[in-house]
């Protein structure tokens, strides 16, 4: 299938793509796609309206103490140096632009915490200026679709960019990305995670993000340990699992339902029981270790960790790893 065709079916399956971000003003796109950064649009429009009453233009902003803007975005994730980055490009756009958004690739990228793939959704969305945005969906499938061979950022945005005319490059990048998030991941089940802050332990970032993901009070949990850090092909991130423990379940719920739908909390017996236990399939050779609990289907970097928690701690007993169950397509839609 030629990407001239992809293209037009992904206009004609999701005409409404757009930017998720509310914003009025180049400089509120600008300062809210900084915040998105790790953190999802739903979470990073819960902070922005505070966020713009308070500091509502770059002058505002710049004369703003950091401690100020981080306490403003502290449900984000990274949001200290988020908030080092917002004051500090807010006080380069008053001393070098008069206080105004460029419109200009190589003058967006040299303000603090801006890189080519926020300066290419400003560009594209506040002036309609074309470029392509290398984000983690499109470059997972851009690779999937054969379009690119390299998940680096640059080899993306020059290999995507080739094939399809500039003018249709910011509308293809949001028909890629809008299938993302929570919108098409319904009923995938995952651990809490995120980026690590600067200077952050991995035990203080697993810590940090399930608070801010299910509302877990760390005063409550004793933590164990870590499992060594693994690489995630489809991301390109490096993953260090924590393990922690708590005598009595604890309350936890969604703290931001854009980003998770549901929490659940399972015994370890229902992880070890053999019949719980499949390996898990895709078309085109994927095989990995899943757990199927009724409705509920686990796989991929999740089940790997249940995985390796499971035999590393002893609790793994013997299960038929030829028992392979076909990942349900509800989790294969991109």
């Amino acid at each position: 299938m030629t990407a001239a065709l992809i293209g037009s079916r992904l206009a004609a399956a999701y005409p409404d793509a757009r930017c998720d971000l509310d914003h009025r003003s180049p400089f509120e796109l600008l300062v809210a796609v900084v915040l998105s950064a790790q953190t999802t649009d739903a979470r990073v429009n819960q902070v922005t309206p505070e966020l713009f009453a308070r500091y509502p233009d770059a002058e505002h902003l710049a004369e703003a103490e950091q401690d100020d803007v981080a306490e403003i975005i502290s449900s984000l994730g990274l949001y200290r140096s988020k908030a080092r980055s917002l004051t500090g490009l807010a006080r380069a756009l008053v001393a070098d632009h008069d206080g105004r958004v460029p419109d200009s690739l190589d003058e967006l990228v040299k303000l603090p915490g801006v890189g080519r793939k926020t300066a290419n959704v400003v560009l594209g969305d506040a002036f309609g200026i074309p470029g392509i945005t290398p984000d983690t969906h499109v470059i997972r499938v851009s690779n999937r679709l054969g379009w690119v061979h390299s998940t680096k950022p640059d080899d993306v945005e020059r290999a995507v960019g080739a094939l399809f005319p500039p003018g249709e490059w910011v509308m293809l990048c949001h028909r890629i990305i809008w299938p993302g998030g929570l919108r098409a991941h319904a009923g995938q089940i995952s651990f809490p995670g995120g980026g690590a802050e600067t200077g952050e332990t991995p035990v203080a970032t697993a810590l940090r993000e399930a608070r801010e993901e299910v509302g877990l009070d760390a005063g409550l949990v004793t933590v164990l340990g870590q499992l060594p850090t693994a690489w995630v092909p489809a991301s390109g991130y490096e993953v260090t699992p924590v393990v922690a423990r708590w005598s009595e379940p604890l309350p936890l719920a969604p703290v931001d339902p854009g980003e998770v739908a549901n929490v659940l909390q399972l015994r370890i017996s229902q992880l070890s029981d053999p019949a719980t236990r499949v390996t898990a399939t895709v078309p085109g050779g994927y095989r990995g270790p899943g757990f199927q609990l009724g409705d509920l289907f686990i796989w991929g970097m999740t089940a790997h960790l249940l995985d390796v928690t499971l035999r590393v701690a002893g609790w793994e007993q013997s299960w038929d790893r030829d028992r392979e169950v076909p990942v349900p397509g509800r989790f294969l839609r991109d």
